[in-house]
């Protein structure tokens, strides 16, 4: 719609022009009241070529419509003095080494589940984020939402093993990141924070 809105301005564009040329040129001797019907319609089929060039060259440069992403996988950082373990599957036999998001469209959010097991003899507290020094490319952060459904306040107790799903949402303004990684944060302590 956009690239037929843009031709047609141009088109306009050449057409009032012309009109405000013949009022200019009147009564002068390469006036364009003399001009033949060919060279009036040459100089129309430029201006939707150039308009149509316009348009085009504005359809590949701002397109804005969704387009999908795909999703590089994310590390698992651990910051604090307690150890954690992820896994895949509530039987804790598959763990979880990095997160694939897989593709995502502007707009849309990808929902991974894992488990989160605290081997520690004491219970822990869980803050999630991530790192925006490890974003890549650098500002691809500023279109994405990361979010998790542990409650920060609530403990993971020891030995146990907990669902926990975690959400990546892409905004729907989003331009210039094709593909991304970055590294999320898990801080533990067995202090709330």
């Amino acid at each position: 719609m956009r690239f037929i809105v843009i031709t047609l301005a141009v088109i306009l564009t050449g057409y009032i022009s012309f009109l405000l040329l013949i009022q200019i040129t009147k009564n002068m001797r390469f006036g364009a009241e003399n001009w033949t019907w060919n060279l009036i319609s040459l100089i129309f089929g430029i201006s939707l070529i150039f308009g149509a060039g316009i348009a085009l060259w504005d359809y590949n440069t701002f397109e804005y419509e969704a387009r999908a992403i795909p999703i590089s996988s994310s590390g698992l950082v651990l910051l604090g003095t307690f150890d954690l373990q992820f896994y895949w599957d509530v039987t804790q036999i598959q763990p979880v080494e990095n997160i694939d998001w897989g593709t995502l469209k502007p707009g849309a959010t990808g929902d991974v589940t894992l488990y989160v097991k605290n081997p520690n003899p004491v219970g822990v507290y869980l803050f999630a984020a991530w790192d925006e020094t490890s974003w890549s490319p650098l500002g691809a952060e500023q279109y994405f939402t990361f979010s998790w459904d542990h409650p920060s306040g609530r403990i993971l107790k020891a030995g146990y093993a907990q669902r926990v799903n975690m959400h990546l949402q892409v905004h729907p303004d989003i331009t210039g990141v094709d593909t991304f990684s970055f590294d999320i944060i898990i801080n533990v302590d067995d202090d709330p924070y």
